[in-house]
């Protein structure tokens, strides 16, 4: 136990005070191709909105491909092209460094702000910056392994706060990636871990959903809005309760250990960002430390539910961090929280919509997500899943789309 502590204080420090990767702690075993090493020169002379435009230039990973063109056998060349695609990330620490950089000024905010650089309007380069080289960094992830170098991790954990939904679902792509196939995110320091788990548990969880009228399904539909579902409380406004053991110096101030409310209607007419939204709420009320995030992440649904595009952004980004949590192996505790019963039946109802190119990417979402689950409990989930997509029958929803997805494929 005192091992594990000294250690977690010790890697505290070294991704507090030392974010960028150094190669002389971990030497890597090998060497990238003359191409990658061509890329990464080129890419690392280049500042600004060039050096990210030139990261986002691949829209195929083709180092290492080479071996197609000396080797003939089929089979021999899919396994040696899967082993010489990947490479070790640390040799492209120089290029990481660099990514390293623009998130940290992404995440610069004044003090007890929630309103991160990348969120204020005039930083529009900064912002492009930041969604630019986190597509990038999945891509690397994809192809590369030796990922305990990593060291933007808490730069990442401190993106999931943006007022900007684009900003996160593509910071949780990165943590899906790296997430797959690797322990990275369940070795980290327990104190990275707890903030990263908070995060996801809040972004996965259920925001009203069922039990207030409107189901995943009924989310991705165009035609829904605040006011077409018949509830007390309506999408767009918050109603967030909390126990404050310190009394209010406000007008809503009680006394300790009572319960406190914050409502407030219609939260997308207000024009400030979600980062000032808090800001503005934390000016009346004293909310606990364990309880920001939490409301952070239920203004900002309330904000974009009447936003199609980003109402759609935030249930890929609940989609996402389920995942995440499942293959890192951080659910445990919180499962009933965000896997409730029903919301299997959810998903498949989700998946029945008619194809629209939006929702076509929601699907996709939902099908990883419920992938993600049988491999967290293989036998009652799995179960459940079989019945509500009817994959035990030859017309079932699940075979039929099967048979569909290679008659596309082929024909």
């Amino acid at each position: 136990m005192v091992e594990n502590h000294a250690r977690d204080i010790y890697a505290h420090f070294l991704n507090r005070y030392v974010m960028k990767i150094d190669q002389k702690v971990r030497k890597p075993t090998s060497e990238l191709g003359e191409k990658a090493k061509k890329f990464v020169t080129e890419v690392c002379s280049l500042k600004g909105l060039e050096f990210t435009d030139k990261l986002v230039s691949i829209t195929n990973w083709e180092f290492g491909k080479l071996f197609q063109e000396t080797i003939q056998d089929r089979t021999f060349i899919h396994d040696v092209l899967m082993f010489k695609s990947y490479s070790e990330l640390c040799l492209w620490a120089d290029v990481l460094n660099i990514i390293d950089d623009i998130l940290e000024s992404a995440t610069k905010k004044n003090d007890e702000s929630h309103v991160l650089a990348c969120d204020v309007a005039e930083n529009h380069d900064l912002r492009q910056q930041v969604l630019d080289s986190l597509k990038f960094t999945a891509t690397l992830f994809e192809y590369s392994f030796t990922r305990g170098v990593y060291q933007s991790i808490e730069h990442l954990t401190t993106l999931l706060e943006s007022s900007d939904i684009t900003i996160i679902v593509a910071v949780l792509n990165v943590l899906y990636v790296s997430s797959k196939r690797t322990s990275y995110l369940g070795s980290l320091p327990t104190s990275q871990k707890d903030a990263l788990l908070v995060r996801l548990i809040c972004l996965a969880e259920n925001y009203g959903g069922k039990d207030n009228g409107f189901t995943v399904a009924q989310c991705c539909l165009k035609e829904s809005s605040s006011t077409s579902f018949q509830v007390s409380k309506p999408p767009t406004s918050l109603h967030f309760e909390f126990f404050d053991d310190v009394a209010e110096e406000s007008d809503h101030s009680s006394s300790p250990g009572h319960i406190h409310f914050v409502h407030i209607e219609s939260v997308d007419h207000i024009p400030q960002c979600t980062g000032k939204i808090m800001d503005d709420i934390m000016k009346l009320y004293r909310i606990p430390p364990s309880k920001r995030i939490q409301l952070l992440t239920q203004i900002r649904w309330a904000k974009f539910f009447d936003d199609y595009p980003k109402r759609l952004l935030c249930i890929n980004a609940r989609l996402l961090s389920l995942s995440v949590l499942i293959y890192s192996n951080m659910l445990q505790d919180n499962n009933n929280n965000v896997l409730y019963n029903g919301f299997i039946e959810e998903c498949v109802e989700a998946l029945r919509l008619q194809d629209t190119q939006p929702i076509l990417e929601i699907k996709t979402e939902i099908l990883k997500t419920l992938t993600a689950i049988i491999y967290l409990d293989r036998n009652p989930k799995l179960n459940t899943i079989i019945e509500a997509t009817g994959a035990s029958a030859y017309h079932g929803y699940l075979p039929t789309l099967v048979r569909t997805c290679v008659d596309n494929f082929i024909g």
